[in-house]
């Protein structure tokens, strides 16, 4: 199997790094997702949106999704998570 490298943060994502993190030559793509809060839900404005989470169960529970997805996959390709709360 390949490597995994899982890693979840309280710090904003600079998303430059994080692509030159995960870019490898053996690779064909890196993929980045940035999400946007909308500024209304349900007919709402939305004043505030608050995000937390558990970090070293988020990173364990990232870890076995990736060794399943290897698994499925029947992959050696290794597998980088960068996760930022913010």
């Amino acid at each position: 199997m390949g490597k995994i490298y899982t890693s979840m943060s309280y710090d904003i994502l600079d998303p430059n790094r994080a692509v030159l993190g995960l870019r490898a030559a053996h690779c064909g793509a890196e993929i980045l997702f940035l999400g946007t809060v909308r500024n209304e839900n349900d007919g709402q404005p939305v004043q505030a949106v608050n995000y937390d989470g558990h970090i070293v169960l988020g990173e364990k529970i990232l870890h076995d999704i990736c060794i399943e997805a290897q698994k499925v996959e029947s992959t050696n390709q290794d597998l980088n998570f960068w996760v930022s709360i913010v």
